[in-house]
């Protein structure tokens, strides 16, 4: 395959590149390095999709997707949602039946065992749920 001046290949075999956000784009201070930055600009250059799939809340990879110029939905919350980027509209939901949410809370907290629940667009965590997250306070 041939390669174009910025390094990557004229003829991807890639269509999209998924990324999770902790740990792999962002660094500890939720920032995009240049250098991640860059990727991503010559990726989108290639027409290369590239999406976020993390188990944070929608609000974090909202702003950094927008920040990115990305457009396409991206899935959060542990797989559990997927939101619009440009409009940051619902577009899939798999909830646990509110029957069995509240069998889990029960136990949790009947076994002062640390929790962390999204509901909707927010993020809720027990007081033994340390914040490992900025997102999580």
């Amino acid at each position: 395959m041939g390669q174009s001046r910025n390094g990557w290949c004229l003829f991807s075999p890639f269509d999209l590149i998924a990324l999770d956000l902790d740990g792999t784009l962002l660094a500890p201070d939720d920032t995009v390095s240049p250098r991640n930055r860059a990727a991503i600009d010559r990726a989108l250059a290639a027409g290369i999709h590239v999406v976020f799939v993390t188990g944070r809340g929608a609000d974090v990879p909202l702003h950094i997707a927008r920040d990115l110029g990305l457009s396409l939905p991206y899935i959060c919350a542990h797989g559990a949602l997927t939101k619009d980027v440009a409009s940051g509209r619902t577009l899939a939901h798999v909830p646990v039946p509110f029957a069995e949410a509240r069998e889990i809370v029960a136990f949790a907290e009947a076994h002062d065992l640390p929790l962390a629940v999204y509901l909707e667009d927010g993020f809720y965590r027990n007081a033994r749920t340390p914040p490992y997250l900025a997102d999580m306070t």
